[in-house]
């Protein structure tokens, strides 16, 4: 049985990117679309489902599906598939994350384009909530040791990739590789939409269904269609004004305060939110 790799999440921090990068070696196994969601949403369709998504003569599969870091069931059934996984978590200052993932939904329809910061929480709370790295670490404790989580630093992406990807496969266990300039390019950002949102919605919709129906393939095609036709010049950044920045701030730092405790990381004195 291969070794299983799983990007647990959170959205935008990178899981494009590391699937794109690590589905071209030759010892990994990835599915058809880059999301399986089976071990939340597609769980029902069985194992047999799943593992035929890979092929099973590689020496590692990669599952890279954002939602499992916050799926109250994922935890305990993939610790029933392989409790010798690995687990690779995006770790971006959930400030950053919070404005990203709100110029991601305006792009997908999902939220109106002249939309508050603070409305924005209001309509898609998992703003928050999934930056809450020290309550969703939480859960997946119950089931791993600490030693099985690979933190992936989001701003050494940003920064160095080769170094972030050369020190991702060391500590998997393939062999080093040099990647081109074009190869480490960013995937996936942040972009204004090209459609009305009532399309993007409609589009959004028929992904999802295609998804609860085991149709990867046809789903990554809706993905990249979609893509193409919403890809336009990058959106302007939500503004943040100070009050609400600091109230955040406060949150998501008691939060860290709770993750590095658990995972005896720094990263609340790193963002700068303690």
């Amino acid at each position: 049985m291969p070794q299983p790799i799983f990007f647990l999440g959170p959205d935008k921090c990178g899981s494009s990117w590391i699937f794109e990068i690590l589905r071209r070696d030759p010892q990994i196994a990835v599915p058809g679309a880059k999301e399986t969601f089976f071990f939340d949403s597609n769980y029902h369709l069985g194992l047999s489902w799943y593992q035929n998504r890979f092929d099973q003569s590689r020496d590692f599969t990669l599952d890279v599906s954002h939602d499992y870091l916050f799926h109250p069931l994922a935890p305990s059934r993939i610790a029933h598939f392989s409790r010798s996984s690995l687990l690779l978590v995006g770790m971006r200052n959930p400030l950053d994350r919070l404005l990203s993932a709100m110029t991601y939904m305006q792009m997908q329809g999902r939220l109106p384009r002249k939309t508050s910061v603070e409305q924005a929480i209001t309509l898609q709370p998992e703003l928050i909530s999934h930056g809450l790295y020290g309550q969703n670490i939480s859960r997946w404790l119950h089931h791993f040791p600490a030693d099985s989580f690979l933190l992936l630093d989001f701003d050494l992406l940003v920064r160095d990739p080769q170094s972030l990807i050369g020190g991702l496969r060391d500590q998997i266990g393939l062999p080093p590789q040099n990647y081109c300039q074009e190869d480490l390019a960013p995937v996936n950002k942040a972009t204004a939409p090209g459609l009305p949102a009532p399309l993007a919605r409609l589009g959004r919709r028929a992904i999802s269904r295609a998804r609860r129906n085991g149709w990867l393939t046809t789903a990554q095609r809706f993905k990249v269609i979609g893509s193409a036709l919403n890809r336009q010049a990058a959106a302007p950044r939500p503004v943040l004004d100070a009050s609400m920045e600091s109230d955040l701030a406060f949150i998501f730092a008691k939060d860290l305060v709770a993750f590095d405790s658990l995972m005896n990381t720094n990263y609340c004195k790193q963002w700068n939110l303690g």
